[in-house]
Parts: C-alpha cells; sequence; structure tokens
C-alpha cells in the first residue's frame, strides 16, 4: 500500500483479516501445521490518503488536517495530533497492535 503512495490510517485487529488456506495434504500428516498460510490482508479502505503530490514522487509537506481519520487506540501520537499522515504513522500503529497482541494474548 505504501508503495502505491498511499497510507491507510486505520489499522486495528478488526481491518486485519488471517489467511488460512487449509492445506488438504497436511490433513493426513502427523506434522505440519494445517493452517500452512501466514497472509495477513487489510480490508476497510476508507480513510487511506495519499502521502504523496500527485507526481507521486514528492511527499506532501507537514501540516494539519481539519478532522481525525482512523481509529484512536492504535493511532500515533501525530496522528493524534490532527498532522497529516505519512508511513511512519501506520509503522507506528502495526507496533502499537503488536505491543498490545503480545500484552493480551
Amino acid at each position: 500500500m505504501h508503495a502505491t503512495g498511499f497510507v491507510f490510517n486505520d489499522l486495528k485487529l478488526d481491518n486485519l483479516l488471517l489467511n488460512f488456506d487449509a492445506d488438504v495434504k497436511s490433513i493426513s500428516k502427523s506434522k505440519g501445521n494445517f493452517f500452512d498460510s501466514h497472509n495477513i490482508n487489510m480490508i476497510d479502505f476508507g480513510f487511506a490518503t495519499s502521502y504523496v503530490l500527485e507526481d507521486g514522487k514528492t511527499h506532501i509537506k507537514k501540516c494539519y488536517v481539519d478532522f481525525f481519520r482512523g481509529n484512536m487506540v492504535f493511532s500515533s501520537l501525530n496522528q493524534l495530533k490532527f498532522h497529516a499522515t505519512s508511513r511512519r504513522d501506520d509503522i507506528i500503529a502495526v507496533l502499537y497492535i503488536m505491543v498490545y497482541l503480545l500484552k493480551n494474548g
């Protein structure tokens, strides 16, 4: 998503889906994991915004936004201060999700 110039802005557990592809061959085997896939899919791109200008190369300048977009639980401090978001804010949200899963998992 970041490679296309967009920021998700709404990372939370509700918007992440684990892709479990059941491998029929592994059912008969005693070893191995039945759910062999390790894919995570994102859904709900309603708050996604561009972090680059229309030329596709230049980052937008630091500015403020009029309203909050996203999830307040896993949002970065910059996002909570109404700064325009960039890739770092999504990465911070992923780190917050990982800490949450480690603590509550």
